[in-house]
């Protein structure tokens, strides 16, 4: 069986809304398991997603590393 591996956080690249101007950003949420059977990476990243939108930065992102 897999060990669960859990992350309470992400570093990623973002933009901000109608702008090319890319910052790194850490962005912290609640501990998700990413290794989850259906989609576990994909309910981080939307995590990540919802937390981006917060600070307005559009959707477009790239997930540099993952905080565990």
């Amino acid at each position: 069986m897999e060990t669960a591996i859990y992350v309470t956080g992400a570093k990623v690249s973002c933009k901000t809304r109608h702008k090319d101007n890319r910052h790194d950003r850490i962005v912290e949420f609640e501990k998700t398991q990413i290794n989850k059977e259906y989609w576990g990476d994909s309910l981080a990243k939307d995590k990540v997603r919802n937390e981006l939108h917060k600070l307005g930065f559009n959707s477009h992102f790239s997930v540099i590393e993952w905080i565990h």
